[in-house]
């Protein structure tokens, strides 16, 4: 039988819903033009291509990265350099690991109270300094 605190929190977590439903409605009219994040990656490993096998390995053996990864906090990991030295490249392949981790985590957890781990992502292009960047960061984070 659901008590009240239950149903309270479902109430709850249908007004952030809609709320956030609402919110990315009011960003997609303001720049309709801006692709959703996995439109934007799939679009740019067209230009780019994909991350190579074994590529990337490096970084997730490196005992920094990887104190960063177990320390179950919320981490951040600014990734930065020049032009054309493989940022691109190495995020995508930390994206691909942390989020296959995460859907592992969630999915072994087995718990819907548990707290949920998510990987939110976002690609700047090199040159675009306009208002359209940083519409599309906070319309990729909501996503």
């Amino acid at each position: 039988m659901a008590t009240e605190k239950d149903r309270d929190e479902k109430i709850l977590l249908k007004l952030q819903e809609e709320s956030l439903s609402r919110c990315l409605k009011t960003i997609t009219k303001a720049i309709p033009e801006i692709p959703k994040p996995l439109d934007h990656r799939h679009a740019f490993e067209d230009k780019k291509g994909k991350v190579l096998p074994e590529t990337c390995v490096w970084l997730h053996r490196h005992p920094a990265y990887n104190q960063i990864v177990s320390s179950g906090g919320n981490n951040l990991l600014w990734i930065r350099g020049d032009p054309g030295r493989g940022k691109s490249m190495l995020t995508l392949s930390l994206i691909d690991e942390l989020t296959a981790a995460a859907a592992f985590a969630n999915q072994e957890s087995g718990n819907a109270n548990a707290t949920s781990t998510t990987v939110l992502y976002f690609f700047f292009a090199h040159g675009d300094y306009g208002l359209g960047p940083a519409v599309a960061l906070m319309r990729s984070l909501l996503f």
